[in-house]
């Protein structure tokens, strides 16, 4: 198994999901929010391209979560996804601990520390 190929951003082109799985990572314009899990036909991750590098990489995470809580329903270990405010809370608590010890690929501790300057 390779690391997946990156876009412009630094966001993975593809999420690999186990077993010869992978699920496409998309950023479009003007999708009416910062991203979504889309489960219809050909299930990806869509990010919406007009935010921040940063926020890009955050919204990624949140995304992860619903993929991993689908994954956990598809097993009957979860009867349904947690509410979107814990997913939203969990994913931002989470992304700060990682981006700022250096554990997230794609943002650097530069990039996330202005971010946050920027958001506070």
């Amino acid at each position: 198994m390779t690391y997946p190929e990156r876009d412009q951003d630094g966001l993975p082109v593809r999420i690999n999901l186990g077993d010869d799985e992978s699920i496409p990572v998309r950023q479009k314009h003007a999708m009416g929010g910062l991203g979504c899990l889309d489960l219809r036909a050909e299930p990806e991750i869509v990010i919406e391209a007009d935010q921040p590098k940063v926020g890009k990489h955050q919204i990624l995470l949140h995304e992860l979560i619903h993929t991993a809580c689908e994954g956990l329903k598809s097993r009957d270990i979860i009867r349904r996804q947690p509410s979107e405010l814990m997913i939203t809370h969990i994913s931002a608590a989470l992304f700060n601990l990682l981006a700022a010890n250096g554990l997230w690929n794609g943002v650097t501790l530069e990039e996330f520390e202005e971010y946050q300057a920027k958001r506070t």
